[in-house]
């Protein structure tokens, strides 16, 4: 293991630890019922640290707002969420919930440091 590597790793989550508000991320996931033969709805969720940017645009000539969502690696694995999140999870924050439109993963080494997640408002 490359200790940079692990320095990183640990500062990233070090310091969203710290100063992160607290959001939950949701993956929509269901179980088979054979019973029923059906999918029974569920969810995986966790509540982790966040660092919040939220961003002012345009868009289709409209103002738009996002929010990007930066979250440590090692805070989603602790949580048990299944890593990387991806387009479609969804982020709950303020107590709204809004959808993850964009992932980006940014690795330290061969394990992800950080999880760049865009939110739509």
């Amino acid at each position: 293991m490359n200790s940079l590597a692990d320095l990183v790793r640990g500062r990233a989550a070090d310091i969203i630890a710290r100063f992160g508000t607290p959001v939950s991320l949701a993956r929509p996931a269901g179980a088979f019922d054979a019973a029923a033969q059906a999918v029974a709805p569920g969810e995986i969720a966790c509540r982790v640290p966040a660092i919040l940017h939220r961003r002012a645009g345009r868009g289709d000539g409209r103002a738009v707002a996002t929010v990007e969502a930066y979250i440590a690696g090692s805070a989603l694995a602790a949580a048990g969420f299944p890593a990387p999140p991806r387009p479609g999870d969804r982020l709950t924050l303020d107590g709204a919930l809004h959808p993850v439109l964009a992932v980006e993963t940014l690795s330290a080494g061969l394990e992800p440091a950080l999880h760049v997640l865009r939110v739509g408002r």
